[in-house]
């Protein structure tokens, strides 16, 4: 069997190779969306993740978080800070899966193919996040579903370990030890 190229599929095939270079160029370039903070202070997450992080912790900590934008920003540095130490702290298995993860979203072609958002992390919303979330939590694929529920935990982990955070989910504190007189 003898393959004709003709003018049509020469054509053809040069924007079809076109199309999929400039897709695979896409899947791969950084999203460049960075949070402006001290990356001294970080050991594990890059710009980009705090990037990543920042905008889905709103959405998240929905209810919790400050509306006020200076409070908002300060609770986005400490909480970026403690998700940092805690991922330290983590098995590098479990590190090593959320680098994954933050490592793909951090890549537009990733941020598109999950999320669905075509722009950067800096200029997602609230409510777009909250949309990108309950997508992958109720999504049928079970790597979605591990990646909402990875990402949830960390982030509410980090949030209600702070005592400062104690009352918003009514929690006392832990209770005192009272020593027999």
């Amino acid at each position: 069997m003898t393959l004709r190229l003709t003018r049509r599929r020469f054509l053809f095939l040069g924007v079809t190779a076109g199309v999929a270079a400039a897709l695979g160029l896409v899947a791969v370039w950084p999203d460049g969306a960075v949070l402006d903070d001290d990356p001294a202070a970080y050991h594990v997450l890059t710009a980009r993740d705090r990037a990543i992080l920042a905008a889905l912790a709103p959405a998240l900590l929905a209810g919790a978080w400050p509306t006020a934008p200076e409070a908002a920003t300060a609770e986005t540095r400490v909480l970026l800070r403690g998700m940092d130490a805690t991922l330290r702290g983590l098995p590098p298995r479990a590190r090593a899966e959320m680098r994954q993860l933050l490592d793909l979203l951090g890549r537009q072609g990733g941020r598109v193919a999950l999320a669905g958002s075509w722009v950067g992390w800096a200029t997602v919303d609230p409510a777009r996040a909250a949309v990108i979330l309950t997508g992958w939590r109720d999504h049928s694929l079970a790597l979605l579903q591990q990646a909402y529920g990875g990402l949830h935990d960390l982030m509410f982990g980090v949030w209600y370990g702070d005592p400062r955070h104690w009352a918003d989910c009514g929690y006392p504190g832990p209770p005192t030890l009272r020593l027999p007189s």
